[in-house]
C-alpha cells in the first residue's frame, strides 16, 4: 500500500478506506491530534439531558442529569442511577437533608435544607414504623398493651404526640427526643407509602423512641 497513491486503498476490518494525497480530500487524523480535538469539544460544549424520576402517583421525586461526551467512536451518554424500586412505588435515589416543620402523627412535614437555604416545597417523610400513631397495640413478652394518641401543640406551633398506654401498667409516653421546629434530619428512600393522607417516599433515619413522660 502506497501512502500517496490515490489508486490504492487499505483494508480495515473487512472494509476499505481510500487514501488521498495531501490536500486532495479526507485524511486519517493521528490519535494524539484526534484526542486533543475531542477534549476541546467536551470542554467547550457540555451537553446534558435532564431526567425526572416519578413515584407511582406521578410526583417528581428526583431530578438527575445524563452527560453526553464525544468520543472517537461517536457520542457516549452517561446515565444517572436508576431509582430504588419497591412493591408499591419508587423513591428518591439518595439521602436527603431536611428541616422538620410539623409532626403530623405518622409522618413529618419537612422542607429541603442545604445548611444555608431552606426550600418551600412540602416534603412528607415517614416516621420509623415504631414511632407511627397507626399502631393500636402490641403484645410484648406475653403482656398486651393498648395505645391511644393525643395531639398536642408545642413551641413554634409545631405539633407533638402523646401516647397513652394501658395494659401491664398505665402511663403516658412522648417521643424522645421530640421533633422540634427546624430540627434537621436525614431521610432515606423507601417504596412509597401513604401516611396521614400524604404520599411518602422517604423515611426519617433519626434514632428516637417512645419514653415515659
Amino acid at each position: 500500500m502506497h501512502k500517496n497513491d490515490p489508486g490504492k486503498s487499505g483494508n480495515f476490518s473487512g472494509g476499505s478506506l481510500p487514501l488521498t494525497p495531501k490536500g486532495g480530500g479526507a485524511r486519517i487524523l493521528g490519535k494524539r491530534f484526534q484526542d486533543l480535538v475531542l477534549r476541546s469539544i467536551n470542554s467547550w460544549l457540555r451537553l446534558r439531558i435532564i431526567v425526572n424520576f416519578t413515584d407511582s402517583a406521578g410526583n417528581v421525586v428526583d431530578t438527575q442529569y445524563a452527560d453526553i461526551q464525544q468520543t472517537a467512536n461517536g457520542s457516549t451518554i452517561t446515565l444517572p442511577p436508576v431509582p430504588l424500586l419497591g412493591g408499591s412505588g419508587s423513591g428518591s435515589t439518595t439521602l436527603q437533608w431536611l428541616r422538620v416543620k410539623d409532626d403530623l402523627g405518622s409522618c413529618l412535614l419537612c422542607h429541603s435544607w442545604d445548611g444555608t437555604t431552606e426550600g418551600a416545597t412540602p416534603i412528607y417523610v415517614a416516621k420509623p414504623y415504631k414511632l407511627r400513631i397507626t399502631i393500636a397495640g402490641e403484645n410484648i413478652e406475653n403482656v398486651a398493651w393498648a395505645y391511644t394518641y393525643t395531639q398536642l401543640t408545642g413551641s413554634g406551633g409545631i405539633h407533638y404526640w402523646q401516647r397513652n398506654v394501658t395494659g401491664g401498667a398505665s402511663l403516658t409516653q412522648l417521643i424522645t427526643p421530640d421533633y422540634l421546629l427546624n430540627d434537621e434530619i436525614m431521610a432515606q428512600p423507601i417504596p412509597s407509602v401513604t401516611l396521614d393522607g400524604h404520599v411518602c417516599t422517604l423515611e426519617d433515619m433519626s434514632v428516637r423512641a417512645w419514653a415515659a413522660s
